[in-house]
């Protein structure tokens, strides 16, 4: 996403988001982030150039093409998980 194209608020949101979830990987241990991505499976979705990060027990419900909330996106992988923790925090705390 070049971010000469992005209105002054979309920029600023983005910042914050970016700023959100490295808060979030920050405060995760080294172990707890290692536990929890044994149990999700990532898939790049080349229509969308996007990565997602998928929980193993929605993973039949993913290729069934049953969107879950609990799905996490993002350019990289990094980003992907980042999502899913976000999204999944109340969850896996």
């Amino acid at each position: 996403m070049a971010l000469e194209h992005l209105a002054d608020e979309e920029f600023h949101d983005l910042k914050a988001d970016e700023a959100l979830k490295a808060d979030v990987m920050e405060k995760r241990s080294h172990e707890q982030l290692n536990d929890l991505r044994y149990s999700v499976v990532f898939h790049f979705n080349p229509f969308m150039k996007q990565w997602n990060c998928i929980p193993r027990d929605s993973y039949t419900q993913y290729w069934n093409g049953k969107n879950s909330e609990k799905i996490g996106r993002g350019p990289d992988i990094d980003d992907a998980f980042a999502d899913y923790i976000i999204k999944n925090l109340n969850d896996n705390t």
